[in-house]
């Protein structure tokens, strides 16, 4: 309730309402906070994206600022691509539910056809890729370098600039220690100044 303060020049003091009046301030009323303003999909959505989150943090030198920062649309950020393009491969659980959808590099460059990799039979710390070409395709893009990264469920590997270019059409590399038939394998080319890059390519050996 407001009131007329005789001490401070008859002036109005107190709550008018949603209004509160002391000395020359006047201000809204606090509101009493709720101890929870969530829904249930909000809590799900904010779940998943911590889960993003924390895996573009683990990601975020290696991947994210060497890639991802550079062929963004006007206004976005790396940051904020990453999560946009992979969101998609976590639940409302936080869990990465489908490590397929996930992308570890995205860019301009074009990205071969068929591409196929598998673990060796008769040398199972071998991974064996093909791809091919678009005749199409300008030659100096024959000099791209293949890169790979692998992720066996826990933990991805750093990046693996491999000795393969894109004009060999063929690469025979080795599994990294700890991974083994299962384990996912995402591949993508980068050119010589390593500063473009093609959408990654993922399957499950």
């Amino acid at each position: 309730m407001a009131r007329f303060d005789d001490k401070n020049g008859g002036r109005i003091s107190g709550l008018i309402g949603n209004v509160v009046i002391a000395d020359d301030i006047i201000r809204r009323r606090p509101r009493p906070r709720k101890k929870s303003s969530w829904t249930e999909d909000q809590k799900a959505q904010r779940t998943r994206y911590s889960a993003l989150i924390a895996l573009y943090r683990n990601l975020k030198y290696s991947i994210v600022n060497p890639i991802w920062t550079l062929d963004t649309p006007k206004g976005v950020t790396g940051y904020n691509l990453f999560l946009k393009e992979n969101v998609h491969a976590f639940n409302t659980n936080g869990e990465l539910q489908d490590p397929l959808k996930l992308k570890m590099s995205i860019g301009k460059l074009p990205q071969p056809f068929n591409i196929n990799a598998h673990i060796d039979s008769a040398d199972p710390i071998k991974v064996e890729i093909t791809w091919k070409n678009d005749p199409a395709e300008d030659g100096y893009r024959y000099n791209d370098s293949l890169i790979a990264v692998f992720f066996n469920g826990e933990e991805f590997t750093e990046p693996i600039s491999t000795e393969f270019l894109r004009k060999d059409e063929a690469a025979s590399i080795e599994l990294p220690e700890g991974y083994e038939a299962g384990s996912y394998l995402y591949l993508f080319f980068g050119n010589e100044k390593t500063d473009a890059f093609c959408e990654s390519w993922v399957g499950v050996l």
